[in-house]
């Protein structure tokens, strides 16, 4: 892991430097950090979301898809709900069940 980035707009940032020529990286992180400091400060970060998602989960910690779903738009996150419960696969948190359900690990 190079870096830990605790929003979509860091990540953004930090792909984007990575992406680009040493000679221009300097210029490049003043533009995009100017326009990112002008986003909302309370962005969530994918540990805090993934935590609320798993307090939302069943007792035998199963959550789905349309549970998913109303708690983004409540956060007001756009993040698509396969892409976010794919990522919590990735990283060994969730494990994908039959027809749109995931269950936590503890």
């Amino acid at each position: 892991m190079v870096k830990e980035c605790t929003s979509s707009a860091e990540l953004h940032l930090e792909v984007g430097l990575a992406n680009t020529p040493d000679a221009l990286r300097d210029e490049l992180r003043n533009r995009l950090s100017n326009s990112i400091s002008t986003e909302a400060p309370s962005e969530l970060s994918l540990r805090v979301l993934l935590r609320e998602l798993r307090s939302l989960a069943d007792v035998e910690g199963i959550i789905d898809f349309e549970t998913v779903q109303r708690h983004l738009k409540k956060k007001s996150v756009e993040t698509p709900v396969d892409g976010l419960m794919e990522q919590a696969e990735l990283e060994g948190l969730a494990l994908r069940l039959a027809n749109g359900r995931w269950m936590f690990f503890e």
